[in-house]
C-alpha cells in the first residue's frame, strides 16, 4: 500500500509545479527551463568527471575586463573601439562583446567607425542585448538609435542565461523562450565559428563542458604583442566584475567564458 500511495503521490505532483523550487535568471525569463528542487542537481555533477573533453579551443580568444564602475561610458566605449581596431589589424575571425549598447555616448561615432572598418575587412562585430517582459511578450532592448545602424540587427545576440536552484550555471539557452528570432550571443558566435547556423545542432539548451585549458585568455586589454593571438581567431570580450562571475560545476567563471565554452561546444 505504501508503494502504491508513493507512486500515486509523485505521479500527481509531477504534473504540477509542486516539485519545482526557486530559480534565478542571469538575464531573461524564469520559464526558460525547468527547476528541480528534489533533483539534488549538485550530486549529479559527478557525471562531468566522465564527460569526454571537447577539442582544444585553439581558435577562440577570451578577454575579461575589470569593472567599468566608477568610470564613464565613454571610457568603456573607447576600450571596445580599441579592441575592434586590434581585431582588424590582427585579421581576427570576428569579435563579440558581452555588453549591450542601450545608452548613447559622445564617442559612439568613433565606435561606429571601427565597426565599419571591421565590416570592410570582413570581420563581424557582435554585441549583446537584453530582453525584457512586455505586455505583448518579450521585448528586445536594442542599441541606442545613434549606434544601432552601424551594429546591425544580424550582429546582435540575446544575453540570456540560467542559474539553477542550487545557484550553479550548467546550461545556456540558444534562443530566448524558444524564439529563433531571439538567438543568444553564444549561438551567434557559434554560427560564425561553424561557418553558418545551418551547421549547428537544433537544440534549445546547451550543457557546456570546458576543454582541458583555455590557451588564449587575457584578464585585461591585451598589449600589442599579446594581441597577436587575435590573428585568425574569434575574440569574445566581457566583464570579470564579481556580479558577472557565476558558479559552475567546474569553477567560478565570468559570463563571457561561459558564452565562449557554449559557442565552442555548439559547433
Amino acid at each position: 500500500p505504501f508503494f502504491v500511495a508513493y507512486c500515486l503521490l509523485f505521479s500527481f505532483a509531477a504534473g504540477t509545479r509542486v516539485l519545482e523550487g526557486p530559480r534565478a535568471t542571469l538575464a531573461g525569463f524564469e520559464d526558460q527551463a525547468p527547476s528541480n528542487v528534489l533533483g539534488l542537481t549538485r550530486l549529479g555533477d559527478w557525471h562531468y568527471w566522465f564527460a569526454p573533453d571537447p577539442p582544444p579551443m585553439n581558435d577562440i580568444v577570451v578577454v575579461t575586463l575589470p569593472s567599468f564602475s566608477g568610470g564613464t561610458l565613454e571610457e568603456a566605449r573607447r576600450t571596445q573601439a580599441d579592441l575592434i581596431a586590434r581585431a582588424v589589424n590582427m585579421e581576427a575571425a570576428g569579435i563579440a562583446f558581452d555588453y549591450f549598447l542601450e545608452e548613447s555616448s559622445r564617442v559612439d561615432r568613433i565606435l561606429c567607425v571601427q565597426i565599419g572598418r571591421a565590416a570592410e575587412a570582413g570581420i563581424p562585430v557582435l554585441y549583446g542585448y537584453r530582453v525584457v517582459d512586455g505586455e505583448a511578450g518579450p521585448v528586445r532592448r536594442l542599441p541606442a538609435a545613434e549606434i544601432r545602424d552601424c551594429v546591425g540587427d544580424d550582429n546582435l545576440g540575446a544575453l540570456t542565461g540560467l542559474r539553477e536552484a542550487d545557484g550553479r550555471v550548467r546550461i545556456v539557452p540558444t534562443t530566448h523562450l524558444g524564439d529563433p528570432e531571439l538567438r543568444t550571443l553564444s549561438w551567434r558566435a557559434a554560427a560564425l565559428l561553424a561557418g553558418g547556423d545551418e551547421r549547428l545542432p537544433s537544440v534549445d539548451l546547451v550543457r557546456f563542458v570546458p576543454p582541458e585549458e583555455l590557451p588564449f585568455r587575457f584578464d585585461s586589454v591585451p598589449t600589442l604583442e599579446e594581441a597577436q593571438a587575435f590573428r585568425d581567431r574569434f575574440v569574445l570580450v566581457g566583464s570579470s566584475r564579481p556580479e558577472d562571475v557565476q558558479a559552475t560545476p567546474f569553477d567560478s567563471l565570468p559570463g563571457v567564458v561561459i558564452h565562449a565554452l557554449s559557442a565552442h561546444n555548439l559547433r
